[in-house]
């Protein structure tokens, strides 16, 4: 099974992505985004090539051109990051599972439940 059929895969995806969505509004912009892919590219591995990092490649993520990139978008630039590894599924769902704890305790935030991700994923926000 390749990483975008991974559910977990996606499920930290989702996480990474909330968690570098600093004000909240449910997309990156391209600073939030370079952010992010700078912080996963560098724990994935050296063959990830840098030009999936910077501004162009945040262009092409936004494949919608409305000038942020939504969780849809962030999901599909990554999967195509993914396949220029040679990383296995496993190893790379292992790597994004520590990235996130690390990432939420140095933000102070508490990790994303899976089953809160799992339902915005879904379109439906659990009641807190």
């Amino acid at each position: 099974m390749g990483p975008r059929w991974h559910p977990g895969i996606r499920r930290v995806l989702n996480q990474l992505f909330q968690l570098y969505d600093d004000n909240g509004d449910r997309v990156l912009d391209p600073v939030e985004w370079i952010d992010v892919q700078k912080f996963v590219a560098l724990e994935i591995g050296d063959e990830i090539d840098p030009s999936w990092i910077d501004e162009g490649a945040f262009c092409e993520a936004d494949t919608n051109n409305d000038g942020v990139v939504q969780l849809s978008e962030y999901l599909e630039a990554n999967f195509q990051m993914f396949e220029g590894t040679k990383k296995s599924s496993e190893q790379i769902y292992k790597t994004l599972e520590t990235l996130v704890e690390s990432l939420a305790k140095k933000k102070g935030r508490q990790s994303t439940s899976k089953v809160k991700v799992d339902l915005e994923i879904l379109g439906s926000r659990p009641v807190v």
